[in-house]
C-alpha cells in the first residue's frame, strides 16, 4: 500500500490527452505529471500573452511562447526528477482543434481525455471523437464572472455527452451549465476546478469509485460543491442518442 493510496505502477502505464492548456489545463497537466501518469499529450493553439498572467503556471519570461512548449518543458523537468522508472512522456501539439489531423488517433490511444477549452465548438469536436471511441471525457469550464465552474464527465452511451447539454430543454437554459467561457479567470476558481477534474481522472485511471457525471462549483458566497450522480442522456442527441 502506497502512502497516498495511489499506485504509481498503474499510473505510469496510462496516457491522458489534455485539450486546452490555459488556466485550468495547465494545472491539470502539472498535477497529472506530479502523480506519475506515464504519458501526457498537450494540445493548444495559443501563445502566452499578458492577459494570461493572472493564471497559475505562466510567468513573464513565458510571454510570446506557445503554451504547449512552456508547459511541456516544465513537465519534462518534473519527469527528470521522477527518475527513469516513473518518467513521464510528453507530447505537444501547437494546433487548432479543427486543423489537428491526429485528433482521432490521440483520443483513441488515450486512457482518459481531458478538455479545458474555451470554445463550445471545440469542446464538441473533442466530444465527438471521445464518444466515437468510447473514451471517458472529463470536461471543465468556468463562468463569465469567474466565481462558478463545473466538471462534466462523459461516459459514452452511459451518461450524457457534452452535446446532450446543448438543447432548448438542457441545463444551459436552466442556468446550471451556462456561460461556459470564462472572461474573468480567477486562479482560486480555476485551481479548484482543476483539482476536481484531476480527482475524477485519477479515479478513472485507477478504476475507482466516485466518478460522477457533473460537479458544480460556486464561490459567489459560501463555497459550494454540488454533485449530480444521476443524469440521463438526451434521446435525440446527435452524438449519443438512443
Amino acid at each position: 500500500m502506497y502512502l497516498s493510496d495511489i499506485n504509481p505502477d498503474i499510473l505510469k502505464s496510462k496516457a491522458v490527452t489534455i485539450f486546452g492548456i490555459g488556466g485550468i489545463g495547465t494545472l491539470v497537466a502539472e498535477m497529472l505529471a506530479r502523480v506519475g501518469v506515464g504519458k501526457l499529450i498537450l494540445v493548444d493553439k495559443d501563445v502566452v500573452e499578458e492577459e494570461n498572467m493572472n493564471r497559475l503556471g505562466f510567468y513573464p519570461e513565458d510571454l510570446g511562447s506557445p503554451k504547449v512548449d512552456v508547459i511541456g518543458n516544465r513537465l519534462r523537468r518534473i519527469s527528470e526528477l521522477r527518475g527513469p522508472k516513473y518518467a513521464v512522456t510528453i507530447e505537444t501539439y501547437l494546433t487548432n482543434i479543427f486543423d489537428f489531423e491526429d485528433i482521432e488517433r490521440v483520443i483513441s490511444e488515450s486512457d482518459c481525455v481531458v478538455s479545458a477549452l474555451d470554445c463550445v465548438d471545440a469542446r464538441l469536436e473533442v466530444n465527438l471523437y471521445a464518444v466515437k471511441h468510447r473514451k471517458i471525457l472529463i470536461d471543465s469550464g468556468a463562468s463569465t464572472n469567474g466565481l462558478r465552474g463545473r466538471v462534466t464527465v462523459v461516459k459514452p452511451f452511459e451518461w450524457p455527452c457534452l452535446n446532450c447539454y446543448y438543447s432548448n430543454d438542457s441545463m444551459v437554459e436552466e442556468g446550471l451549465f451556462d456561460d461556459v467561457t470564462c472572461n474573468v479567470s480567477l486562479p482560486t476558481t480555476m485551481a479548484l476546478i482543476a483539482s476536481l477534474q484531476v480527482d475524477q481522472c485519477l479515479k478513472v485511471l485507477l478504476n475507482r469509485q466516485g466518478v460522477v457525471p457533473l460537479i458544480l462549483v460556486n464561490l459567489e458566497e459560501e463555497p459550494q460543491i454540488i454533485v449530480y450522480d444521476k443524469l440521463n442522456r438526451r434521446k435525440d442527441c446527435s452524438f449519443c442518442g438512443y
